[in-house]
């Protein structure tokens, strides 16, 4: 059986975040605890897994980098129609151990929102849902609506984004 390779994610969290403010890590087993302070706020403190799938980490990560949301700094958010895109993303936030932590809106239009709902629950094993976005998709037509995956986390975010720009320096 061919072992599956995996990397250490505790030499890859940056050490100030894009504003400037120090990152601080704490390794706790299998685990990293990332939290920074700021003057005016302090980010909720996130726990990740500190070995994961290479294969899964460059995949999601570059998912982010291409379908990522990057206007709000306190979220992680990803959205698409597809099926894989939201599923390898999803896989990446399960890796990590931040499957709890991911809430999902579906974009549809009205009269459809349980359907897709049942849609985005049974391609993705989440079903903490929110509110729904109703309306039409810019002219588009979208079969099964459009998923928005989330992590509230300024933490994090700042931490995805640090991956994408040095995404390279893995491959």
């Amino acid at each position: 059986m061919r072992e599956i390779p995996t990397i250490d994610l505790k030499d890859l969290i940056p050490k100030k975040t894009s504003r400037g403010d120090e990152i601080i890590q704490r390794t706790e087993g299998n685990y990293i605890s990332i939290r920074y302070e700021r003057s005016r706020a302090r980010p909720k403190q996130i726990k990740i897994k500190r070995h994961v799938d290479r294969d899964t980490f460059i995949v999601g990560v570059t998912i982010w980098a291409c379908e990522g949301t990057k206007k709000r700094p306190y979220e992680l958010e990803v959205s698409n129609s597809s099926e894989v895109t939201p599923q390898l993303f999803v896989r990446l936030l399960r890796e990590l151990g931040l499957g709890d932590c991911v809430r999902l809106r579906v974009h549809s239009p009205r009269g459809r929102v349980g359907e897709f709902e049942r849609y985005w629950y049974e391609t993705l094993g989440l079903d903490n849902f929110g509110k729904p976005i109703i309306g039409q998709s810019r002219g588009r037509k979208i079969k099964k609506g459009i998923i928005h995956i989330k992590i509230y986390s300024a933490v994090l975010r700042e931490v995805f984004k640090y991956w994408a720009e040095n995404l390279h320096q893995l491959l």
